[in-house]
Order: structure tokens, then C-alpha cells, then sequence
């Protein structure tokens, strides 16, 4: 049992704001760690818990397939009446450099102002992190016994593929972060107004592919245009591809989600991006690249297409329709060799996806709860391949325009709210793997 369990209702909220602060420190002190990928140097943030794990007296593992890029596991034992539960982050974050826009602050220096952490990772996904590391530090100091192991994973590389990271470990170090489920990104908890209004569980995601677009001319002097200029053939080619409607495929994450969250959330509505983005998959232009000289017509032309595949898609067959949709001369749509689909969707009528409802509904009593479809990845997509049932949840609640800051400028968490997403996190963990608890014994 947990020794809050013993405390009055007062002791546990001040347990939790000392947590919570706690929680703000370690944030910060992460986020003034630049774990910019590429390159990643993730061992910075390694070094930092492998100190604090020392010190707790938690045991721990780094392993790395690259020099420079560790993952780093710890590891509260549990006494085997349930299989493992993984708790997975990643250290690596990805650029804040002036092309993803004007920041107000230093991205790495973990400014804390008008309550809220800004920098780079404090979302995505060091304050992820922070909540797991602190759920794992609050059940080791409070010797809560365990039915089940519970896991700990800071990995290397997950925006950028996770070759490093969690496919390098599940290749060749499998056992150490071997679970029946797994809690890790990809969902959100929504607030507006002070008020939590809902929760996203993710239980799907979409694949992730670069197509790259070539059209090939005839070189000359910009003079004489001849018509066959590769430029110009890319630039028609991209706008068909624009136009271009992918089939629209709901799956039963998809089909569940709109139905619960469409008549709340008017992003939901059909015809707009969100929508889109749930129930087909899609296709973005993100680079294009041509020319020599202000007066040559260039030979040569390239794009790159950013697809985003829906779970059960075959990627030869959207990369063949994306072609067609193409219909140039001279113009050819290519995905990478030796790749293939990997999203995925896992079911959400399991005892821990309502272990992980029932929490939420505990802290906030009116949040309508839904299991989510992401149109972005992450390595929930590789723990599934490898039959781990993996649910995604940032457990801090967050306005829309603070989610807008992941990937982008400002990027920047509510210490209140992270204090709250560390007491989410500490209760879906112990509800699930506390020893005093009933549950079923299968997991899923």
C-alpha cells in the first residue's frame, strides 16, 4: 500500500505539490540539457538520472548502440503475479533553430514565467519523462509492493526514426524492457477555461514515409524555353498531388473517437484537417529542389512528400495512386526500398486502457474519455509490432495553444498542470501495478 493511502486528504495534496515542484526542478535542469536530434548526445540526460537512480538506490541499466546516444532503464521489482508495465519516454528532442520560428526565450534554458516552464522537450517529451520519473521515485520511496514489475525507459532517437533507441533495444536487449503494456506518448488531456474537458488515450497511429518526387527535362538557356522543363513538371505534378483525396478508411479507434469527441471539438468537424488527418491518409509537400542558375532551365527537379499511411494501408499501392495522381512526363513518385506500413492500433476495451479512464475520471470528474487515432508516430508503433500493448498519454493537461508549442516555438508546460500529471501518472501506475489492487489477470 502507499503510505499516501494512510495520510489525510490535506497530507496527499501537499505530497503532490512537493512532488509537483520537484517534478518543475528536474524539468528544468533536463530541458538546459540540449538533446537536440541530430545529434541527440541523449548520455547527457543518462548522466543526470543515472545520478539520481544512484542516489534513490533504484537499480538501472545504459545501453547504447552509438556513441553518445544511451537509453537508460530502471527497474522496480514486483513480485511476478503480473507481467511488467513499461513506462516509455524518449531524451532526444528536435531542433528549435530559427526555421521552426521566433522563440521568446532561450529554448534551453528552462525559463520558468507567469507559471509556466518554456524550452525545448518541456512537452515533448522530457515533461513525459519527468512524470514517469517521478511516479517510479515516489513508489520507491514509499516501498509500495508491486504485483508486477514496473519499467522505466528515457530512449535515444525517437525523432528521428528510433534506430538507436527502441528498435536497437527490442533487436537486442529485448528483456529489459519486455512488458504486457506500456504507457508512453501520443495522447493529450484537454483543458480550457480552468477546466479539463477531456482526455485522448491513444490507442493508434499513422505511419510515417518520405516519398521523393523526381522530374527530369531538357537543360537550356532561359531564353528559348522549350517546354520540357523540370522544373515546371514538378510544379504541376505537386499540384495534382495536392488535390489528391486518399480513400477514406475509420478503423475502430478512429470510429470510436469521432463518435465520443466529434459533437465536442469543432476540429473534429468533417472536411477539416483533423478530421482529415484521422480517417485518411495523407500526403505533404515538405521540401522541393531544383536549378543552377537564374538562367538555365534546370534538367532536374525533386520533392520530397511527407506521407502518413492509416493502419492496414499497403504503401506501394498509396505510393502507385500518388504517381498516377502525378500523370507528367518525365515525373516518377518513389518511397524508400525495403519499407512497409508500420502503424498500427491496438484494442481499448482492455483492463488497462480502463485503468487508465478510470484515473483520469477520478481527477477530473466531467473529462470524456476516448481512445485516439495519432496522425503522428512514435515508438508506440514499434513496442505494438513487438506485441506490446502500448497506450499513449500526456498526462499534464494542455490548452490548444500549448500543444501547438510541440514541434514549434515557445513549446512550454503549466507547473500546475505538470504537478497534476505527475499525481495522473503516479495513479494509473499504482492502481494498476499496486499490490493491494484487484485486477484482472490478463492484462490487455
Amino acid at each position: 500500500m502507499s503510505l499516501l493511502a494512510g495520510v489525510p486528504r490535506a497530507g496527499v495534496a501537499d505530497a503532490m505539490e512537493e512532488a509537483g515542484r520537484e517534478a518543475a526542478r528536474i524539468l528544468g535542469d533536463l530541458v538546459r540539457l540540449d538533446t537536440t536530434n541530430p545529434p541527440g548526445n541523449e548520455s547527457l540526460v543518462a548522466d543526470y538520472l543515472a545520478r539520481l537512480f544512484e542516489r534513490e538506490g533504484i537499480a538501472y541499466q545504459r545501453l547504447s548502440r552509438d556513441e553518445g546516444r544511451d537509453n537508460i532503464i530502471a527497474r522496480l521489482h514486483g513480485s511476478g503475479k503480473g507481467k511488467p508495465v513499461l513506462l516509455y519516454s524518449h531524451s532526444d528532442v528536435v531542433p528549435a533553430d530559427p526555421g521552426w520560428g521566433t522563440w521568446t526565450v532561450d529554448p534551453f534554458s528552462g525559463e520558468v514565467r507567469d507559471g509556466f516552464l518554456y524550452g525545448r522537450g518541456a512537452i515533448d517529451a522530457k515533461g513525459l519523462l519527468v512524470c514517469h520519473l517521478m511516479t517510479l521515485l515516489m513508489l520507491n520511496r514509499e516501498n509500495v509492493p508491486l504485483d508486477r514489475d514496473v519499467i522505466f525507459l528515457a530512449a535515444a532517437s525517437e525523432e528521428t526514426g528510433s534506430g538507436p533507441g527502441v528498435i536497437w533495444l527490442l533487436e537486442n536487449h529485448r528483456e529489459v524492457i519486455d512488458a504486457e503494456v506500456a504507457l508512453g506518448e501520443g495522447g493529450r488531456v484537454w483543458a480550457s477555461s480552468d477546466t479539463v474537458w477531456g482526455a485522448w488515450v491513444q490507442a493508434g497511429e499513422k505511419s510515417a514515409h518520405n516519398l521523393t518526387v523526381t522530374a527530369i527535362g531538357d537543360a537550356g538557356h532561359a531564353s528559348v524555353p522549350r517546354g520540357r522543363n523540370a522544373a515546371g513538371r514538378l510544379a504541376r505534378a505537386i499540384t495534382r498531388i495536392e488535390a489528391l483525396d486518399l480513400p477514406e478508411r475509420p478503423n475502430p479507434v478512429s470510429k470510436a473517437f469521432l463518435e465520443i469527441m466529434g459533437p465536442m471539438d469543432s476540429r473534429l468537424d468533417e472536411g477539416k484537417p483533423r478530421f482529415e488527418a484521422i480517417t485518411r491518409s495523407t500526403v505533404t509537400v515538405t521540401s522541393l529542389r531544383s536549378g543552377v542558375k537564374s538562367n538555365v532551365i534546370p534538367p532536374f527537379a525533386e520533392a520530397n512528400l511527407n506521407l502518413r499511411l492509416l493502419p492496414g494501408e499497403d504503401l506501394d499501392e498509396i505510393t502507385q495512386l500518388i504517381e498516377d495522381a502525378a500523370a507528367e512526363n518525365g515525373v516518377t513518385v518513389r518511397h524508400k526500398p525495403g519499407v512497409s506500413n508500420g502503424a498500427s492500433w491496438i484494442p481499448f476495451d482492455t483492463p488497462f486502457f480502463g485503468t487508465i479512464r478510470d484515473a483520469v475520471k477520478a481527477h477530473w470528474p466531467n473529462a470524456v474519455v476516448a481512445p485516439y487515432l495519432s496522425p503522428g508516430t512514435s515508438d508506440a508503433s514499434k513496442l505494438r509490432a513487438a506485441g506490446i500493448f502500448a497506450y499513449g498519454l500526456m498526462p499534464f493537461p494542455m490548452t490548444r495553444e500549448e500543444s501547438r508549442g510541440v514541434h514549434g516555438v515557445d513549446e512550454r508546460v503549466s507547473l500546475d498542470y505538470l504537478t497534476e500529471g505527475v499525481s495522473l501518472t503516479h495513479t494509473i501506475v499504482l492502481n494498476w501495478a499496486g499490490a493491494t489492487q484487484k485486477k484482472e489477470s490478463d492484462g490487455r
